[in-house]
């Protein structure tokens, strides 16, 4: 039989340096993976194929030699200060929602509060008007005797001229009185003819004034602020005529 064709023997000391340069380079490949010192011990070591796989196996499937993973759990404080903070800026809006609408009802309160306490003010002053409007015209009656007194006596005697003077005085206060109280005597002969202020009792021509002027007053009316406490008794002329003096001027 010739030697050329028989499978060529394998020599014992080439198998072993080629386990040898395999084992060496496994283990610097698991090195560069970062399997840990471990493995680069256990493949350090002489084994044969078999030992060698099931080494290898069992050390990557190992979670003792896998490489870590970076995962960060959460922190627990962190949580529950982020809950804590949640729940404040909740309750925060709650409360800056029922502030608002305790200070809207505060506003419309006081609105309504200072509405009424305008309108009892004002109701008091009218209600002091009145009442001392009413006072002041009972005693007009008296001041209309002292002003028909005053035009009909005529003092004769000293005697008479001396009471005269008396009740001018009392006549003079007692108009100062009403005065101060706010009485205020309206102005009627020669204005025009105002039904709100007026009241007319005889219209008559006159030489003096033209028609629709007040010619004369039969009774003074009088004002107590803007009210009219009484109206004034007046004459109005109906049309101005010439005087009998003014008709002899003009016959002549």
């Amino acid at each position: 039989m010739s030697t050329e064709n028989s499978p060529t023997t394998p020599n014992p000391a080439n198998l072993d340096t080629a386990q040898e340069m395999m084992q060496s380079e496994l283990v610097e490949l698991v090195a560069d993976a970062e399997l840990g010192d471990q493995t680069s011990d256990v493949l350090s070591e002489e084994m044969d194929d078999a030992q060698l796989a099931a080494s290898l196996s069992e050390l990557v499937s190992s979670p003792a030699t896998t490489a870590p993973q970076t995962q960060t759990s959460p922190d627990p404080a962190l949580t529950a200060a982020q809950e804590t903070i949640a729940a404040l800026t909740a309750e925060n809006d709650q409360l800056k929602k029922q502030f608002e609408e305790a200070r809207d009802q505060y506003r419309r309160l006081y609105a309504d509060f200072d509405n009424f306490r305008k309108r009892v003010e004002r109701d008091k002053e009218e209600l002091e008007v009145k009442l001392t409007g009413k006072f002041l015209e009972k005693f007009l009656l008296v001041l209309d005797d002292f002003e028909r007194a005053e035009a009909q006596i005529t003092p004769k005697n000293d005697g008479e001229a001396l009471i005269h003077r008396s009740y001018q005085s009392v006549y003079k206060q007692f108009q100062k009185s009403i005065k101060d109280a706010g009485l205020v005597r309206m102005e009627t002969v020669g204005q025009v003819f105002d039904p709100h202020y007026h009241e007319a009792i005889a219209q008559e021509p006159s030489p003096d004034y033209d028609e629709n002027i007040v010619s004369a007053e039969l009774r003074a009316g009088y004002m107590f602020g803007d009210r009219v406490l009484r109206h004034a008794l007046v004459k109005v002329s109906s049309q101005r005529v010439l005087s009998p003096t003014e008709n002899l001027s003009s016959e002549g």
